[in-house]
């Protein structure tokens, strides 16, 4: 049994429910990302966080107004309000602007 990602299934992207807490690892295999990249290091850091739960579920709290799930309104506006910089392979000299959502 396995379970089909719903975002990009179409692209073969499926898990393991026995693997479900390295189904991250599945996602950037399916994406290409190679076991030496140091995004991988930087997710299994963020994956074992003792609050990454409680945060997670705080922003949805926040974002949801309580409510059992997002509405579309409120997802486009946490989509809209997203801003920040990444780093080039995590060198701190380098900061690419985050770009704004696109309509699809």
């Amino acid at each position: 049994r396995s379970l089909c990602d719903p975002t990009f299934g179409k692209a073969g992207i499926v898990y393991s429910p026995e693997r479900i807490a390295e189904s991250w690892e599945d996602f950037l295999d399916a994406l290409g990302f190679l076991r030496s990249s140091p995004i991988r290091q930087h997710v299994r850091q963020l994956f074992s966080r003792e609050d990454l739960e409680e945060q997670l579920q705080g922003l949805f709290d926040a974002l949801s107004g309580g409510q059992p799930a997002l509405d579309k309104g409120s997802f486009l506006n946490f989509s809209s309000k997203i801003r920040g910089q990444v780093h080039v392979l995590l060198d701190m000299k380098t900061k690419i602007a985050l770009l704004p959502p696109t309509v699809e």
